[in-house]
């Protein structure tokens, strides 16, 4: 159970209004809908694989049911797509288990495959939300579709041409025009995942320097994300060893992959996004060596020595296609204060484990439970909105 508790004034962060509100019972929750499955060839990648997720499914080219009766019961399959693809979609997944509304958000994709993962999630059944014990109705229920191929991670001549004249964009500081080239490429030329992470990383750059910070930690995070690979399909004359580490989960390769996390890491410090900071250099440490006086890992320490004192840290929020993800620090208290529009609630998704919900109320504390481990806040609401979101040590 969540924890509520009357906000604080501290002089050392902005001052709270007086007469503000305060929460001190405790909030029911509901416990999230849980997938069981699509139709057509989307699945779910096993729950005992490293790269699992629950809101991230795979098309059928690389995850198929092996036997209709059994829910997560997958195989590989050798059927290859013309391009990659990654969609994000938004449903509404009823009591009974069942999907009646799809929307969608975003992604990189092509008819086909757009058509198939609407369709297939529109099929799609769950165990359903409950609350108090009870099934409930569950809207805005995000998941991501990725559809991954054999693809080497590496250029075409012509992308590599565009691509050349998109650094150079970004370089002389045209951020308008290198904006409009990269979301060009990403419509008509790109084909694989690699090259959507390289122009995500892009667009990163382009917004970063055009004041839409929160747009751009969105496009690095999108440059740094990752689902299961495919290994490719070997014929009799293949030169490819059976388990070619092209083939990796991440969709850079890895130097360009460890930019990419530098890059990210950089944008969630300058959001006072802690979790996300710390969390991504913890990634980035694990690939590369940083220097002891390197500016990040000096950044980073100090984050680290704020978050072991009582000061309140607190951030901005904005929500982008109503929504936004906050990863958790060490800290376990958090306030809510200064809406500006409306966000209706926050889902909270810790581990593996479905979703927890609950009803969002400006200027008000809550704290999660000491058991409830790795886990984002999801703030979602009207697109725009925002708020100051204050950690706190107690």
């Amino acid at each position: 159970m969540l924890k509520f508790f009357p906000l604080r004034s501290i002089a050392s962060v902005v001052l709270l209004a007086a007469g503000i509100q305060t929460h001190a019972a405790a909030q029911a929750l509901q416990n999230g809908p849980d997938f069981v499955r699509a139709g057509g060839d989307i699945g779910q990648i096993n729950k005992s694989d490293s790269s699992y997720d629950p809101y991230v499914l795979s098309h059928g080219y690389v995850w198929k049911y092996n036997d209709p009766n059994l829910d997560r019961n997958l195989v590989f399959v050798a059927d290859e797509p013309e391009r990659e693809g990654l969609i994000d979609v938004r449903i509404r997944v009823k009591a009974d288990g069942s999907v009646d509304e799809v929307e969608l958000l975003g992604g990189f994709y092509d008819d086909a495959f757009r058509d198939q993962a609407l369709s297939g999630m529109a099929a799609a059944t769950f165990v359903p939300a409950t609350a108090a014990g009870m099934p409930v109705d569950w809207p805005a229920l995000e998941m991501r579709i990725v559809s991954r191929g054999s693809f080497l991670p590496a250029l075409t001549a012509t992308m590599k041409e565009d691509y050349e004249r998109l650094l150079t964009l970004n370089g002389d500081k045209n951020f308008t025009d290198a904006e409009q080239l990269a979301n060009e490429l990403l419509a008509r030329q790109a084909r694989s995942l690699f090259d959507y992470a390289l122009l995500q990383d892009q667009l990163a750059t382009a917004y970063m320097n055009t004041d839409r910070v929160y747009a751009a930690l969105i496009a690095e995070r999108n440059a740094t994300a990752s689902s299961k690979g495919a290994p490719p399909a070997l014929r009799g004359t293949s030169r490819l060893a059976e388990k070619d580490e092209s083939y990796i989960n991440d969709y850079l390769l890895p130097d360009l992959f460890v930019a990419g996390l530098r890059k990210k890491a950089l944008l969630a410090l300058a959001l006072n996004q802690t979790g996300e900071a710390l969390n991504t250099f913890t990634t980035l440490e694990a690939r590369t060596t940083i220097a002891a006086d390197d500016p990040l890992r000096l950044q980073i320490e100090a984050v680290q020595a704020k978050l072991a004192g009582e000061e309140p840290i607190g951030s901005p929020v904005k929500l982008v296609q109503g929504k936004w993800i906050f990863e958790t620090s060490t800290r376990r208290v958090f306030g809510v204060t200064n809406l500006q529009g409306q966000v209706d609630f926050i889902d909270i998704a810790c581990d593996d484990s479905v979703k927890k919900r609950m009803v969002f109320a400006n200027d008000t504390e809550f704290g999660l439970p000491a058991s409830w481990q790795n886990c984002k806040l999801e703030f979602h609401g009207t697109d725009g909105s925002t708020f100051n979101l204050y950690e706190y040590l107690n």
